[in-house]
């Protein structure tokens, strides 16, 4: 039996969890329903598409890759947006940072496709 992978449900679920445990006095628990749900069902489709095409356990690690990347340039934007200095301010702008995440997600695809077995998906 294969063992199914499950650390990408868990990295999807972090920025839902995240801002609830900031607001956790203003939040009700039943309001954490929807937008976990949400976060899931955006990474099914993407991760589904990818199994079919590259194997479980490299779409595993490509989606938990890219959720990765996204978390982390959300928090990076949102420091330089609200730094003191001025002058680093302009960090922020979504042409200096997607280029640098960019290459980086896709320097990170190559490293993870190149140290795994390649298993193609089998038809019967």
């Amino acid at each position: 039996m294969k063992q199914l992978s499950y650390h990408h449900f868990i990295y999807a679920l972090f920025p839902v969890l995240f801002i609830f445990l900031d607001n956790i006095n203003e939040i009700p628990l039943n309001d954490l329903f929807l937008p976990l749900v949400t976060a899931v069902l955006i990474l099914i489709i993407p991760w589904g598409i990818l199994t079919y095409f590259i194997g479980q356990k490299r779409s595993a690690l490509i989606s938990t890759l890219f959720i990765f990347i996204i978390i982390i340039f959300a928090y990076t934007r949102s420091g330089f947006i609200y730094h003191e200095i001025l002058d680093l301010r302009i960090l922020a702008s979504n042409y200096i940072l997607i280029p640098i995440f960019l290459a980086s997600s896709i320097a990170g695809n190559i490293s993870s496709n190149s140290s795994l077995p390649i298993n193609p998906p089998s038809l019967a």
